[in-house]
């Protein structure tokens, strides 16, 4: 029996860990979660005494995980360090660079850690291991073996259900948390600019289905068990996009019904919507919906972002949810590249007219490998410097790190936009402000009306929402 930690600074859920956890506790591995800074991790892995070290990894993470390695590497942590996640899978050269770390694993993780962990405690050779990058240290000089990932596990059935006691131990994760985290499905088909995806079908060509699902009512019994055990009361499905199979989603949506008394909320597309499949949401107790619009230019979103969605299938799907009485929330971004200051406030008008019941609105970040940076990168409007920087910890999410024409106003903006969606009349004001510098108390305007939006969504309490600002501030927001 081995001894897996596995480490992050945020204090959030990932779902992955979470069935990494289940996979390793079912071949009978002894599984923790430490979460904090270099010195506390030090702390509790000198305590746990881990036999692997394990880190899910996200761009905004990136130089936390570079202090902790080198900081237990110089406290005698000769354990194998190695690193999944997204920032593993699109940005691998970059992280498997980093001192201290033995592996890294790109694409689905459940098997290949398996794999890694039995290898380690048999003492046997991981460098041919599938999904796995090695960084193996000689004579001073290191060489890196890449591994091609191995065929995807199309029937997702198969897959043990997610390890929530891992993270519902901590108090923090059940402290005024009605909801819990459920995946339906894996894969999506589109191409949008500003999403990996494009990366994954890529990585797994001819491997494996573009589109996994797992059965309903299998679905249906994890929510039902999740229930009994933690007295939820929404389940929030992290799946890109619940709509795609019309078959699948009727028949979950009858189960969910007819089985739970339970409220969800799902992402949608808006180009696969119709009465039958907005009845069936209806019927399950959706809410709230979610979709993106990305921006108001229809121009920009479906040429540079490539999302292939016009302003009438937005609209009549805002119509649909309104005619069913389904909440919805929508997903907006600005500060993208060649984005204008009058775009920016096409998606402020967008949203005043569909007036969605939840608002999102982010900043554009240019991660790694995405086809938007690349976009970016060759129009001259992002340098690889910035980019680079991005990666070590500065601007985190609210500072634009592009050049061009009026990403300031737009940045400042982005801060005044969830206001001015439910506020029409600040409009004049807001013009004004945003010609100033960028600034905290902008920034505070943000995070104010931020709870206020997804307190709403999530079905968590304004205080709970405070806490997990709290908690995770400084990593999100300030540098390291």
């Amino acid at each position: 029996m081995a001894r897996i930690a596995f480490l992050q600074n945020l204090w959030f859920e990932w779902l992955g860990i979470m069935y990494l956890s289940a996979v390793l506790k079912k071949e009978g591995h002894e599984v923790e979660l430490f979460i904090g800074d270099k010195d506390k991790i030090l702390k509790d892995l000198t305590v746990f005494k881990p036999d692997v070290i394990g880190v899910s990894l996200m761009g905004i993470q990136n130089e936390w995980l570079r202090g902790v390695a080198k900081h237990l590497r110089g406290n005698g942590f000769k354990q194998p360090i190695i690193v999944g996640g997204p920032e593993a899978s699109y940005a691998p050269d970059e992280i498997i660079k980093m001192e201290g770390i033995t592996a890294i694993c790109v694409g689905e993780g459940e098997d290949a850690m398996k794999d890694f962990v039995d290898a380690v405690m048999q003492k046997n050779s991981f460098d041919g291991i599938a999904n796995l990058w090695v960084r193996k240290e000689t004579e001073g000089s290191s060489k890196i073996i890449k591994n091609e990932v191995r065929k995807l596990e199309n029937d997702l059935d198969l897959i043990p259900n997610p390890d929530r006691d891992l993270y519902r131990k901590e108090a923090f994760f059940s402290q005024e948390k009605p909801y819990e985290l459920f995946e339906a499905s894996r894969g999506c088909p589109f191409d949008c600019s500003f999403c990996f995806i494009h990366q994954f079908r890529d990585m797994y060509r001819r491997k494996g289905k573009g589109l996994r699902l797992r059965s309903p009512q299998l679905v249906v019994d994890d929510i039902k068990d999740t229930h009994q055990k933690y007295g939820i009361k929404q389940v929030m499905f992290v799946d890109s996009t619940f709509n795609l199979n019309k078959k699948w989603l009727m028949e979950f949506c009858e189960l969910f019904a007819e089985q739970t008394d339970l409220v969800m909320t799902v992402n949608i597309r808006a180009d696969n919507m119709d009465d039958e499949i907005m009845q069936a949401l209806a019927k399950a107790r959706c809410n709230p919906a979610r979709f993106a619009i990305e921006t108001g230019s229809e121009e920009m979103r479906n040429g540079i972002l490539e999302k292939k969605l016009t302003d009438k299938q937005i609209q009549n799907t805002a119509s649909l949810f309104k005619k069913y009485n389904v909440p919805f929330v929508t997903y907006n971004m600005m500060g993208m590249p060649n984005e204008t200051l009058d775009m920016a406030w096409t998606t402020i008008k967008m949203n005043q007219d569909l007036n969605p019941n939840v608002v999102n609105m982010d900043l554009f970040m240019p991660y790694p490998n995405l086809n938007l940076t690349k976009f970016a990168l060759n129009e001259g409007i992002l340098s690889e410097s910035a980019l680079k920087g991005l990666s070590m910890g500065g601007s985190k999410m609210l500072r634009s790190v592009l050049k061009q024409k009026e990403i300031k106003e737009v940045s400042n903006l982005q801060k005044f936009a969830l206001a001015l969606i439910r506020f029409p009349k600040l409009e004049s004001i807001v013009k004004k402000l945003i010609k100033l510098p960028e600034n905290f108390i902008f920034d505070g305007i943000w995070g104010l009306t931020l709870v206020w939006e997804y307190s709403n969504w999530t079905h968590t309490s304004k205080t709970r929402m405070v806490m997990d600002i709290f908690k995770n501030f400084r990593q999100l927001i300030l540098k390291n």
